[in-house]
């Protein structure tokens, strides 16, 4: 719902939102013969760098770094290669589509100066608090609620003894975190005003995180159907998961998505009314 929430609004975020599943889509076709896999990876990343080239950043570190860790536990070390050659080449391409402009307009975001962290209580602390904060939206609106991860580490802790291991859901689980874990650092290195964890730069990561919530959801309906429908009921219609407030979100984003929004040419005519 909020991504159909900043969709409908035509607001950018939507688009990032796009941009990061086309993005891991065609990177998980990349080893196929077919070009549209590299056009795609191609396109969608320069989408999502005229989105916000420091999201871009972030959330392709986090994917290339996910999907190798994914493809090494899965001893696929041959794709492994083929892929990430790929992908530089693909990557330079990007450059010449990209640099040009971030060279012309000096965007904002890049004017500022950039200071590395020295190890300290003091760093530890603060991004301790900053990564707190850009998980936070997603725990308010019930995304991905706080219960949902513990009970998600447990469930990879109980294949993990059972010696069944399934690198996808570790793939599902570390890249939304990875990326927030690099929004996080961008946001203490940078001197600028931009705080980078508030959630609308994090929204490219939303899909992962209702994945999450998918696999605990399919697991309990496969351990007992009537819990799994129980935990459903209960995830969508309160919040208690969060440890919050009970509210349901979902009415609320529904009725936002249902409520009117004025268009920019009805919004200059109210003012010059």
């Amino acid at each position: 719902m909020p991504f159909i929430l900043f969709g409908y609004q035509a607001r950018y975020y939507a688009l990032t939102t796009f941009s990061s599943i086309a993005l891991t889509y065609s990177l998980f076709r990349m080893t196929e013969k077919s070009l549209w896999p590299k056009a795609l990876f191609f396109l969608s990343g320069v989408l999502f760098f005229y989105s916000n080239y420091v999201v871009f950043a972030a959330f392709l570190s986090a994917l290339l770094i996910s999907y190798a860790l994914l493809l090494i536990l899965q001893k696929n070390l041959k794709d492994l290669k083929n892929c990430m050659v790929t992908v530089l080449g693909l990557g330079v391409l990007m450059v010449f589509f990209t640099l040009p402009w971030y060279l012309i307009m000096h965007p904002s975001s890049g004017q500022g100066q950039f200071v590395l962290p020295v190890l300290s209580p003091e760093y530890v602390i603060t991004f301790l608090l900053l990564f707190y904060e850009a998980y936070f939206p997603f725990r308010l609106n019930n995304g991905l609620p706080l219960l949902f991860i513990v009970g998600y580490l447990v469930f990879l802790f109980w294949l993990y003894l059972k010696k069944k291991t399934r690198p996808e859901y570790i793939f599902i689980f570390f890249l939304p975190f990875l990326f927030l874990f690099f929004m996080t650092i961008f946001t203490i290195i940078s001197e600028v005003i931009t705080s980078f964890v508030h959630s609308r730069y994090t929204m490219s990561i939303f899909p992962f995180l209702i994945l999450i919530v998918a696999v605990i959801l399919m697991r309990l309906w496969q351990w007992s159907k009537w819990l799994g429908a129980l935990v459903l009921v209960v995830y969508l219609t309160t919040n208690i998961f969060s440890l919050m407030t009970p509210r349901s979100f979902l009415w609320e984003f529904v009725g936002e998505v249902a409520r009117p929004y004025h268009t920019p040419d009805k919004v200059e005519i109210g003012r010059a009314s």
